[in-house]
C-alpha cells in the first residue's frame, strides 16, 4: 500500500469509529428511557416488598453509571470529531502531502524503489587472462568514476548499488556484489546526465573505458532514454546496530 493509501485509509478507519461512537451514545440514550419508563411503572404498584426496592435501587444505580458512560461517549465523539476535521483541513493535508513526497524523495534516494531515466549503459568483457582481482579493481573504478559525473543511480547485472555496496571477489574467486555472485560480461546501468556521464567515462581519451580497451577488453557503450534499474534487495540495509541521536 502506498503512503497516500495508507493516509487515507487511516483517515477512513477514523471517521468509522467516529460513527460507531454516535450510534452507541444513541443506543444508551434510548436504554436509559426504557429504564426510566420501568421504574415509573414499578412505582405504580402498590405492593413494594423489598426486593423490589432492591432491584428499583439497583435500576436506579445503573442509570447512573448510563449516564456517566453517555456523557464521556459524548466527550470522546466530541474529540474524534475535531480530529477528523483537523485532518480534513488544508493545512493539515499539505503537511501530509509534504511528508510523504519527502519519503519517496529518501526512499528513491536509498535505493529502495524502481527508478527510471536518462543515462550510460556501459558492457564490459573482459578477457580470460584478467585475474578476478584486476576485473574487481576495473570495475570497482568504473563504479567510482560513475558516481564522480553525478550518476544518481548505479546497478551492475542488476544488483543495485547503494552506499552499503561491496564489490569484491568471492572465496571461490567469482565477483560477488552485496554478497550475490555476478559474472561476465558485465552489465553497468547509470541514470544521471547523459553528457556529464559520457564526459566521465571517456575523459578524451584518458578516462576508464579506454584504459580498459587499451588493456584488452571489450566495452560497449551507449546513451540511452529508457534506463531502468531495480529497486535494492532490502536485506542489504543493515541498521541494527545503530541508533539516531537527536
Amino acid at each position: 500500500m502506498s503512503d497516500s493509501n495508507f493516509q487515507k485509509e487511516n483517515n477512513k478507519k477514523i471517521i468509522v469509529f467516529a460513527t460507531v461512537r454516535n450510534t452507541l451514545v444513541t443506543v444508551l440514550c434510548i436504554a436509559i428511557g426504557f429504564l426510566s419508563a420501568f421504574l415509573v411503572d414499578s412505582f405504580h404498584e402498590e405492593d413494594v416488598n423489598d426486593d423490589a426496592l432492591a432491584q428499583i435501587s439497583a435500576l436506579q444505580n445503573q442509570i447512573i453509571d448510563l449516564k456517566d458512560d453517555t456523557e464521556q461517549l459524548k466527550e470522546e465523539k466530541n474529540a474524534l470529531q475535531n480530529r477528523i476535521d483537523e485532518l480534513d483541513s488544508k493545512e493539515n493535508q499539505d503537511i501530509i502531502q509534504n511528508l510523504v513526497d519527502e519519503l519517496s524523495d529518501v526512499k528513491t534516494f536509498a535505493g529502495l524503489t524502481k527508478v527510471t531515466g536518462k543515462g550510460i549503459c556501459v558492457i564490459i568483457d573482459f578477457p580470460s587472462s584478467f585475474s578476478y582481482s584486476s576485473v574487481q579493481s576495473y570495475l570497482t573504478l568504473t563504479i567510482n568514476d560513475l558516481r564522480a559525473s553525478n550518476a544518481q543511480a548505479i546497478s551492475i547485472n542488476g544488483e543495485r548499488i547503494i552506499a552499503m555496496s561491496e564489490l569484491r571477489v568471492g572465496s571461490k574467486g567469482q565477483i560477488s556484489v552485496n554478497g550475490r555472485i555476478i559474472s561476465g560480461p558485465y552489465e553497468i546501468h547509470a541514470i544521471g546526465d547523459s553528457s556529464s556521464l559520457q564526459s566521465g567515462m571517456l575523459l578524451g581519451g584518458e578516462g576508464i573505458i579506454p584504459i580498459m580497451q587499451s588493456k584488452g577488453a571489450e566495452v560497449e557503450w551507449s546513451i540511452k532514454n529508457d534506463i531502468i534499474i531495480e529497486a535494492c534487495n532490502t536485506e542489504d540495509f543493515k541498521m541494527d546496530l545503530m541508533t539516531p541521536i537527536e
